[in-house]
């Protein structure tokens, strides 16, 4: 599930060199540099993300306290957690021999013969093995083992944010390849045509490695101090919850 924009983006602006006088208040509006200004009584919520490249999940399972038997159906479901999509793998023991280990081993082999599965499987010890997510894409995933089975999340799954991909489906023309962008994302109220007052958003890439040029830290000063509640010395402050 690759990033998709949203229906009601308003505008994006990419800052790739960010400083003080990229974000300015002019009369009870904020101004980016290139964007319409977005007045403060119309911002319904704010977010403010950093840049994270994203991390696959990854879980450990251990089956040395499963209930062992010959000839016996074991199943494990995996659920995409973007799409709630499940998929149920199964493995049947034979009739002589079955151990906790080989048990381990069966479902391993039956998950990676799956080229859908959203994860990877890994034998790690006599009766552990793990599941890594494939892509960030999932969103990471919820496994149902059987009863026995203990399933620990050794890695969260973390959504990749600022990166060079996620920019690149907002704005292919002004990104950069080496940057790492914090996103500010602004859902403001705004009249469109049939004087129709609707929320829509604006999305503010900028990018934190910036020093030539710019200077990102002068830039987050600034922005904190327009949207604080000291500041702006009124209810509209109220508004702003910051994400970091």
């Amino acid at each position: 599930m690759a990033t998709v924009k949203e229906a009601n983006l308003l505008q994006v602006g990419v800052l790739n060199a960010p400083d003080t006088a990229s974000v300015n208040v002019v009369t009870r509006k904020l101004v980016f540099t290139g964007l319409i200004p977005i007045s403060l009584e119309d911002i319904v919520s704010y977010k403010s993300t950093v840049y994270a490249a994203g991390t696959l999940e990854l879980q450990t399972l251990d089956t040395a306290l499963i209930a062992v038997a010959n000839s016996t159906l074991y199943t494990l479901t995996i659920r995409n957690k973007a799409t709630s999509a499940a998929k149920t793998y199964s493995v049947f023991t034979p009739a002589t021999g079955t151990t906790a280990t080989s048990i381990k081993n069966q479902f391993v082999t039956v998950v990676n013969n799956d080229a859908e599965a959203i994860v990877t499987a890994a034998s790690t010890g006599a009766t552990t093995f793990t599941l890594t997510e494939k892509t960030l894409d999932s969103k990471g995933f919820i496994s149902t083992a059987p009863t026995g089975v203990t399933v620990v999340v050794t890695t969260p799954h973390v959504d990749a944010s600022g990166t060079t991909a996620v920019v690149t489906v907002y704005d292919p023309v002004n990104v950069l390849t080496a940057a790492q962008y914090r996103t500010l994302e602004f859902i403001h109220k705004r009249v469109l045509q049939g004087n129709i007052m609707t929320e829509v958003k604006t999305i503010v890439f900028a990018d934190q490695l910036a020093t030539s040029g710019g200077n990102y830290a002068n830039f987050v000063t600034a922005l904190n101090n327009m949207t604080s509640a000291a500041n702006l010395a009124d209810a509209a402050a109220q508004k702003f919850v910051e994400i970091v």
